[in-house]
């Protein structure tokens, strides 16, 4: 099986970029680790809750933005 040489680019690219993540990435992850941290410490019931409310507003807000296109 041969690649075309595009192909081989676009490939080479794309495992640098998972290997490397961008400094976005490496800044959400910095900022989300003390986070995950802190809701580790909260009591069970908590914890299932602002899940339940994360997905509650999740799925609000996919229907709001499925509500706003043509």
């Amino acid at each position: 099986m041969t690649f075309d040489p595009c192909d081989i680019n676009e490939l080479k690219m794309a495992k640098n970029l998972l290997e490397n993540p961008g400094l976005a990435a490496r800044i959400t992850h910095m900022i989300g680790r003390p986070i995950e941290k802190g809701f580790a410490m909260l009591p069970a019931d908590w914890n299932e809750k602002i899940g339940e409310i994360t997905g509650t507003a999740l799925t609000r807000a996919v229907h709001a933005a499925v509500a706003t296109m043509g």
